[in-house]
């Protein structure tokens, strides 16, 4: 099946990143599956499936909708009540921080480009490399973080 609202992503990989994964849905408990992309190096998409409204087999991006806007390097995700308020809740797992450290404006990580240096010597933009493979410890940091959407720039949980 065609799905339109992927030609563009799956087309310029370096402008939305690489889809790491899916997960089939019913967020709006509208009876129907829609699909969610986890990206990595850029923003995870939610694609609502519109046989419903329409009767076409079709998927429309409501990524901005939903209010996740969030770059992930997401490699896992997962939808279930966290709150228990009756709303289905997204979990996303990163394989590696989603952005940059030691920068002082949120610098997300992308493999496609590292920013420049801003002066000699500087190579902050390779620390993500060092700190993830170099110093793995096969476990990394054994941490896991949980933020709700509306409180931090680094979402991990969305609710609705």
């Amino acid at each position: 099946m065609d799905i339109p609202a992927l030609r563009e992503i799956s087309a310029q990989p370096e402008k939305y990143g690489l889809v790491g994964g899916a997960v089939f849905v019913d967020y709006d408990n509208s009876g129907a599956q829609s699909l969610f992309l986890m990206m990595a190096y850029g923003k995870s998409r939610l694609l609502k499936n519109m046989l419903p409204v329409t009767g076409k087999p079709e998927f429309v991006d409501v990524t901005e909708q939903a209010g996740i806007q969030e770059h992930t390097t997401s490699i896992a995700a997962t939808f279930f009540d966290y709150d228990r308020d009756g709303k289905l809740d997204l979990l996303i797992g990163n394989s590696l921080p989603p952005y940059l450290a030691d920068y002082e404006r949120p610098t997300p990580l992308t493999i496609f480009k590292l920013p420049e240096p801003e002066y000699p010597g500087d190579r902050r933009m390779f620390h993500f490399m060092h700190h993830s493979w170099n110093n793995a410890e096969n476990g990394g940091r054994k941490r896991c973080t949980t933020i709700s959407a509306r409180a931090a720039s680094r979402k991990w949980i969305w609710r609705r």
